[in-house]
């Protein structure tokens, strides 16, 4: 399943996709115990911490992809604290006498390098733990400033810019196109054109994606029973998704009148359309979910109302989300399609729970020293690349509050399926056999 996926291309200043250019050379000062290479390609298969931490200073070859890969798959094996502690422990290792001058010092300037590009791409490691920004901060000032002084000040500024600064985000349209606004007070879905409620979904969806974390996407944090705290925007996606789904499904089936009902069933038909072309794929797929639950699917006489073209595009959508090769049409049009989007997260848990799963965390301990299986850390970030890769961009659409709280609305009144179904056989009754 996992062979099946597709990487982004690259595009602005994105990430391009997680290739690699060249194998991993067998270097000679690290070529110890605690470093694994695969011997048919020499590429790196498993390192301990401390040295997958040591080699993201190596001399030899700067490797912008192993630091991408190491960025975004560490916290599975220490924290953001804990990684600076260590990096402290490293500078002073390089700067005893194991190592040539000259070798020092380009590795020091690797140092310094590496933390940049952690805070540049990273800063919620920081911003979301006081307690590492200040340690980082204490090592710039009182150590790194008097060694590389032009790096640290570069650094200082970094970090009182991202301290000081709203993270930037692209957006699509320089000039927003007119919002299609409902009348006041909404008091029926119809009230609201369907462009704008796909455009204010679209919206309400991007702002929770834009939050997911890295590490929130290790462990399968979002499955454990710690997972509010430990993937909590991971959650609210999931949520976000079970709660329009369910929205759908409440709506459709709450409506005794039939001809008002087919009515809703189109106006979800085609808002799954318009979420289509605006490529916010979440909402869609729970859009498609709530139309294929039981309690909506068996209203025959509410579906042969609905005309054939309105039929016809519902089995293009259903098609385009099918999960037949592990999504291969969706994860096809996502490729194909310029950003903004949103993505359906579920394709991404599904793929990182089939590499987890499949693919053990550690390689066979040396001297009980844990050795990490570099290559699940490599699958692992091409995935959460991915995820960052659809952050970058923002739509161009105003928020209409309005409508955005008459659909909070909606969510707040939703029944569980038993209830949907039990409403489903009221208006339209079992048909004796």
């Amino acid at each position: 399943a996992y062979a099946n996926r597709a990487s982004p291309p690259e595009r602005g200043t994105g990430e391009p996709p997680l290739v690699m250019e060249t194998p991993l050379s067998h270097i000679p000062e690290f070529n110890d115990k605690y470093v694994i290479f695969d011997q048919k390609d020499n590429s790196l298969k498993g390192a301990s911490l401390d040295r997958l931490i040591i080699r993201l200073t190596r001399k030899d070859d700067y490797e912008p992809l192993f630091q991408r890969i190491f960025l975004l798959t560490y916290r599975s094996y220490c924290n953001p604290p804990e990684l600076v502690e260590k990096l402290v422990d490293l500078w002073a290792k390089l700067t005893a006498d194991k190592y040539p001058e000259k070798d020092v010092e380009v590795m020091k300037m690797r140092f310094s390098q590496f933390l940049k590009i952690w805070m540049e791409r990273h800063w919620y490691d920081f911003s979301d733990n006081a307690s590492g920004v200040e340690n980082v901060k204490e090592f710039i000032n009182s150590t790194l400033s008097l060694a590389l002084p032009l790096a640290a000040s570069t650094l200082q500024q970094l970090i009182a810019n991202k301290m000081s600064e709203a993270v930037k985000v692209r957006e699509v349209f320089m000039t927003p196109p007119a919002s299609r606004l409902p009348p006041s007070p909404i008091t029926d879905l119809n009230d609201i054109d369907t462009l704008e409620l796909a455009r204010q979904l679209a919206l309400m969806d991007q702002v929770i994606y834009r939050e997911i974390k890295p590490r929130e996407c290790m462990n399968q944090a979002w499955s454990k029973a710690e997972r509010q705290p430990q993937a909590p925007n991971l959650m609210k996606m999931i949520d976000r998704f079970n709660t329009v789904s369910a929205m759908v499904r409440t709506v459709i089936v709450s409506e005794n009148n039939l001809r008002k009902r087919k009515l809703l069933l189109v106006k979800f038909i085609k808002l799954a359309q318009k979420l289509r072309e605006l490529h916010d794929f979440h909402s869609l797929m729970a859009i498609l979910a709530a139309l294929s639950n039981a309690a909506v699917s068996r209203l025959k006489k509410t579906w042969e109302g609905v005309a054939s073209n309105h039929q016809s595009l519902l089995e293009n959508m259903q098609q385009l989300m099918s999960s037949e090769g592990s999504y291969r049409a969706f994860r096809g049009i996502l490729k194909a399609e310029d950003p903004p989007s949103v993505p359906w997260v579920g394709v991404y848990l599904a793929d990182l729970t089939f590499i987890e799963d499949g693919n053990s965390e550690y390689l066979d301990p040396v001297e009980d020293e844990k050795i990490i299986n570099y290559q699940r850390m490599k699958m692992m970030a091409e995935v959460i690349n991915e995820i960052k890769f659809y952050q970058q961009d923002r739509y161009g659409l105003r928020p209409v509050p309005e409508i955005q709280k008459y659909v909070e609305h909606l969510c707040k009144q939703t029944k569980d399926e038993k209830v949907c179904y039990n409403y489903s056989l009221k208006v339209e009754p079992r048909q004796p056999s």
